[in-house]
């Protein structure tokens, strides 16, 4: 008589963490080197990121699902960054995020008239790499 009951509480209690591992985890965007710019800014490091070509990607996703994909599209590109020997002594980031649209009479990006999504602040401690603001507007994707 317990034998079932206990086979059916068993395979329910084994099935509910797994329940939550089919929720896909945000992936960070691939953004071609071309569309990203660094530069120091006192004390820390300013690093923008031009999305224009990933706009579509992150118009069909919902709000919530854009603003954790540009944090970790932020934390990846910021944990190559400060590993790179020019920048190892910055240990705080402000990624700005924006849509690049227009270009110049020479075809090079027109910053001028970017449309900014918004900025996320990153602090590396250690090895590790936290964030420490956001300030994000998906609104403007759309």
């Amino acid at each position: 008589m317990w034998k079932p009951l206990l086979a059916c509480l068993m395979t329910f209690f084994v099935a509910l963490p797994m329940s939550g591992v089919s929720a896909e985890a945000p992936k960070a965007l691939d953004v071609a080197r071309s569309n990203i710019v660094a530069a120091p800014r006192g004390e820390r490091l300013l690093m923008l990121l031009n999305l224009q070509p990933d706009r579509d990607k992150l118009r069909a996703l919902p709000a919530d699902d854009v603003n954790s994909t540009l944090v970790e599209t932020g934390k990846r590109y910021v944990s190559e960054l400060l590993n790179d020997e020019r920048y190892r002594s910055f240990s705080t980031v402000e990624v700005i995020f924006a849509l690049v649209t227009s270009m110049d009479e020479y075809a090079r990006p027109n910053y001028g008239g970017m449309v900014r999504i918004g900025t996320v602040s990153f602090k590396r401690e250690g090895t590790d790499i936290s964030v420490t603001a956001t300030n994000l507007d998906p609104k403007t994707l759309r």
